[in-house]
């Protein structure tokens, strides 16, 4: 990881563009055409897509796919949240790999590869630092089992400082229940904050959710705070902030789920709605 610290502007970054150099070019893929997105738009993995025959499997094994995985994860986790998504996915077949997923993860080096020197920049000179918080959910994005992705992005001045992809144990029964199952994420990593609602153009951890278009990924890119160049709210879906007011509605949008139920063993509920610091996280709606 490189530190770039600029003492008379007051930033400092963190990149990695000799790691993605190197690993560019231990695939040969330095002369290789890029791409500018890490994906195709709307692309999921499936299990259908992984070698069914002990001769597709031989030539997998050829491949240093489970390496190249754990080196863009290393990426993904310390300076690029902007290909989180299809990292994620891309780890799910570690044991038993395709040819797709082969093709994906050679995509994402050549989307690195014109990025190299794309970091996260915090500037000590904004005036304010804020911290914020953001979660999202893709409902039943798993085509395998159907289980939702939970992501939750923290920003503070204006850059990212903790930011998740992963998949939810347990399969929700509507979106709401995704939503409200990705917002339980949030005070896992902090115990101050207020809910409220940001719309879909607004949304930063949307792409941690899913695949999407090259306008898109580079509006949230930048609005990341991830330049080549030098909390205060949850956002989570309305029906999702209605869920975590209303028992009643609660009960109803988690049933077959007591983790989210009213029960003993609902702790989520327990997590949003608790009294450790006189009722400091109570959940609000803002409309965008």
């Amino acid at each position: 990881m490189e530190i770039d610290h600029d003492l008379t502007a007051g930033t400092l970054m963190i990149k990695q563009s000799r790691y993605i150099d190197n690993t560019t070019s231990w695939l040969n893929q330095q002369d290789a055409k890029t791409v500018v997105n890490p994906c195709e738009s709307g692309m999921k993995l499936t299990k259908k897509q992984s070698p069914t025959t002990n001769a597709e499997r031989e030539d997998m094994k050829t491949k240093p796919y489970r390496s190249r995985v754990g080196g863009l994860l290393y990426i993904t986790t310390c300076t690029r949240p902007d290909v989180a998504c299809v990292v994620t996915q891309l780890s799910r077949f570690l044991e038993n790999p395709g040819q797709q997923n082969w093709r994906v993860a050679i995509r994402v080096l050549r989307y690195l590869k014109p990025t190299k020197n794309f970091g996260i920049i915090y500037n000590g000179n904004d005036g304010k630092v804020v911290l914020e918080a953001y979660t999202d959910a893709d409902w039943g994005s798993n085509l395998d089992d159907r289980r939702s992705v939970s992501v939750v992005m923290i920003m503070i001045g204006n850059a990212p400082v903790v930011f998740k992809s992963k998949y939810q144990r347990t399969v929700a029964l509507s979106s709401a229940v995704a939503e409200y199952m990705a917002l339980s994420l949030c005070p896992q990593e902090q115990g101050i904050v207020t809910v409220a609602y940001v719309g879909t153009e607004d949304q930063l951890a949307e792409m941690l959710t899913k695949a999407l278009g090259t306008k898109r990924i580079k509006f949230l890119v930048d609005a990341c705070g991830i330049h080549t160049e030098p909390a205060q709210h949850y956002t989570v879906s309305g029906s999702a902030d209605k869920a975590g007011s209303a028992a009643r509605a609660r009960r109803r949008r988690a049933r077959g789920c007591s983790r989210y139920d009213d029960g003993p063993t609902g702790h989520v509920r327990h997590v949003l709605r608790q009294d450790p610091m006189a009722g400091i996280i109570k959940p609000r709606l803002y409309q965008s």
